[in-house]
């Protein structure tokens, strides 16, 4: 009996911490998701340069693909200006 009692307890603190740790990663990744608009929004290139991929590749609304350096020219000669910075979660639990 005393067995099944601590495998119980041992059980729900394991589990208990694997809630917690999702917690924390969800609020840092929230975290880093605010300062990347809040850069975007500030045109702040060294934020941005700390913040997103190196690899990253994107199409812009010239219709050409571009990479980390020229999305950071583009921020910086003002080419990527925002007035506004919106990101809608439809879905927040992937359980």
């Amino acid at each position: 009996m005393k067995i099944k009692l601590l495998l119980l307890i041992v059980l729900a603190v394991l589990l208990s911490n694997v809630v917690l740790a999702q917690y924390s990663d969800e609020a840092v990744i929230r975290k880093l998701e605010n300062a990347e608009r809040e850069a975007i929004l500030n045109g702040d290139t060294s934020i941005l340069y700390k913040l997103m991929s190196k690899k990253i590749v994107v199409q812009n609304p010239e219709n050409t693909i571009v990479g980390f350096r020229e999305i950071l020219e583009r921020v910086k000669a003002g080419k990527i200006s925002y007035a506004s910075f919106e990101r809608n979660i439809e879905r927040d639990n992937l359980l």
